[in-house]
């Protein structure tokens, strides 16, 4: 059920919601309303129960809050060595040694590049692989990066590229409609 109205001077919004479908029926109902219409008064009650109110609606965005960060929703992983932390959080400067926990596998492939003998080094160039929704593209991490050798020169400049192209240039889009989303509710 979705009724938007209004009810002594205040705009409302409320929201009937199945708890087995809370996630993707939140977001249904989220996607329908006017930000204004967010704003105001939200009502909210879950199929089959009495209970309405404050309390009602708390809980929902608590069991909201869960669901977007199951990592069966795909979108944040938990650091493997830290459950408590989640990626992404591309709104900081992300470094090489802020990905040890997410991802040890290229935290340790780019530690290994750093502390190579400069002879070795020139093997890789400035490219890497991306996977978005099942399909693997290759990605330049500057202009001109297939042609670009990785050396002992210029690792540093690649590692750092590749750590961004990962954790921020690879999810900038999703993160702003992320963001966009909220902004659209808490500002006006």
């Amino acid at each position: 059920m979705l009724r938007e109205g209004r009810h002594k001077n205040e705009e409302f919004y409320e929201m009937l919601i199945c708890r087995s479908r809370l996630f993707e029926e939140s977001f249904k109902y989220i996607g329908h309303a006017s930000p204004r219409s967010l704003q105001g008064q939200l009502f909210m009650q879950f199929e089959n129960e009495e209970a309405t109110g404050p309390g009602v609606l708390r809980e929902r965005f608590s069991l909201v809050c869960e669901a977007i960060f199951n990592t069966q929703h795909a979108l944040f992983v938990s650091c493997p060595n830290d459950g408590r932390r989640f990626f992404p959080n591309p709104g900081e400067d992300i470094s090489f040694e802020d990905i040890r926990d997410e991802d040890p596998y290229l935290y340790n492939g780019c530690k290994k590049i750093l502390e190579m003998d400069t002879k070795m080094v020139d093997e890789d160039t400035f490219v890497c692989e991306d996977e978005e929704l099942g399909s693997r593209k290759m990605m330049e991490l500057c202009p001109n990066g297939k042609n670009t050798m990785v050396n002992s020169e210029n690792r540093n400049n690649y590692v750092n590229l590749l750590v961004e192209q990962c954790f921020v240039t690879s999810i900038a889009h999703q993160v702003a409609h992320f963001d966009r989303g909220f902004a659209d509710i808490i500002t006006d």
